[in-house]
């Protein structure tokens, strides 16, 4: 599918979904954003590129009196400059409704400006908290999505459609409580083995204490796989248990659309080569987490927080990071569910005059994979094992400044300036996964 028919289509099918009274409430932005990324296939390489992004959003709310329905589109199309087989298009329609639960009582919150600050059990921990209302709601949603690239790296075309149900409940005047539940599937057309089918439930809730909100969530996650995939080991050295994990193991040698440390059955072993059989059917995660968030004056906030995440199998199935020879950050390479991690992050915002504002975010996260840590690739591509655990140690900075300029009358109501850096370093016992990265950004986005 081209960019052109995609963009068609799902605009096609937002006109037919939206009322027609909420048509001219139609919400319209759009942000352009020109970087340069010194690693941009985040691995040992340090490739650079510069890339291009731009995104379009739309929305339109049919509001009653007491409820909210809201159907958006967003649209991405991602531009490399020197690695231009990377371009890609991604595309989200989704649907949401939300409803007071005691309407009653009367409240100058719209029900449409409740943003959860708890995290699923799929995210990273750097998370900003935002202000929440004091009422009672119910939240659905629902949303489909694609991401469409060239030929050359089809592997990452997929499919996800995704819901949610979330109760938001106030259980005193100054606690909170949130209970969610999301459902996921996620289709990848060319690597049906890591096609899955996701459950999360997560359990949230927020005191606040003069003028400090206390944080603390926990939540579950089950992955379903829905196929048993082959894969092919070779052996460096003649005499290795078949289908054990002793030394001289290659990697990611034969399909390399496989992985997870599911059930390992050797079936035929010749001249070093093991063949065998993955039958992992799922996996699990458990998270938890505490913070806060303290505002120290109407300019300045501060938050910190720590996640503690646990995968009691680390069955995920991912694909080696030496399979095409990049991408190691993205799921299909670095699932959530395929090692245990804690997780630390913090994040500082300073309002200024004139419409100005600073952010900074901090992370830091201890990783254990399920899976061993390898050599680089010899003369002849084979790798040797350097350890019976991956285990990385992944540090982010990331500092952005913004400059907002509003408009009484004309095309435009903001137009927002954003300067950003980003900074990564990923400390790795497996040599492919140890790099850093540096990211410097400029972007315009308005709204009209």
């Amino acid at each position: 599918m081209n960019f052109k028919l995609a963009v068609s289509f799902i605009g096609l099918v937002l006109a037919l979904a939206t009322p027609r009274s909420a048509l001219a409430q139609l919400e319209k932005s759009l942000s352009i954003t020109s970087q340069y990324d010194d690693n941009a296939f985040g691995n040992f390489q340090k490739l650079s590129d510069y890339v291009t992004q731009l995104s379009l959003n739309l929305s339109g709310d049919y509001d009653k009196d007491y409820s909210v329905w809201t159907v958006s589109y967003v649209g991405n199309l991602n531009l490399f400059n020197k690695h231009a087989f990377r371009n890609y298009h991604a595309h989200t329609l989704g649907v949401s409704y939300a409803m007071q639960l005691n309407p009653e009582e009367e409240t100058e919150d719209s029900t449409g400006t409740d943003v959860s600050d708890s995290v699923s059990v799929s995210q990273d921990s750097v998370v900003e908290v935002t202000k929440d209302s004091s009422k009672n709601f119910l939240f659905a949603g629902a949303s489909l999505a694609g991401r469409f690239n060239r030929d050359s790296v089809n592997y990452y075309n997929d499919a996800y459609a995704s819901g949610y149900v979330r109760l938001r409940w106030m259980l005193t005047e100054s606690l909170v409580g949130r209970l969610t539940y999301t459902v996921g599937y996620r289709n990848y057309f060319n690597l049906t083995d890591l096609s899955n089918l996701e459950n999360a439930l997560s359990v949230h809730v927020m005191e606040n204490v003069g003028g400090t909100k206390l944080i603390a969530e926990a939540g579950y996650g089950y992955k379903k796989y829905f196929s048993t995939t082959t894969d092919t080991t070779e052996l460096l050295k003649l005499g290795v248990t078949p289908g054990g994990g002793g030394p001289g193991k290659g990697k990611g040698k034969g399909k390399g659309s496989g992985g997870g440390s599911g059930d390992h059955r050797s079936e035929e072993v010749e001249r070093g080569v093991v063949i065998t059989r993955l039958s992992t059917p799922g996996t699990s995660q458990i998270t938890l987490g505490v913070g806060l968030v303290r505002s120290i004056s109407k300019e300045t906030e501060i938050g910190v927080k720590y996640l503690r995440r646990m995968s009691p199998s680390l069955n995920a199935r991912y694909i080696s990071g030496q399979f095409r020879g990049y991408g190691s950050n993205d799921d299909i390479y670095d699932d959530s569910y395929s090692y245990q991690s804690h997780e630390f992050s913090g994040f500082f915002k300073q309002s200024f005059p004139w419409a100005m504002t600073v952010g900074i975010q901090i992370g830091y996260m201890p990783k254990r994979y399920g899976r061993s840590a390898y050599s680089l690739p010899d003369s002849l591509g084979r790798s040797a094992e350097l350890s019976s655990s991956r285990k990385d140690q992944k540090f982010e900075l990331n500092v952005e400044l913004e400059k907002v300029f509003k408009f009484t009358n004309g095309f435009a109501k903001t137009l927002a300036l954003q300067v950003g850096y980003y900074f990564l370093n990923n400390r790795s016992n497996d040599d492919f996964y140890r790099f850093t990265n540096n990211m410097i950004s400029v972007g315009i986005s308005t709204d009209f």
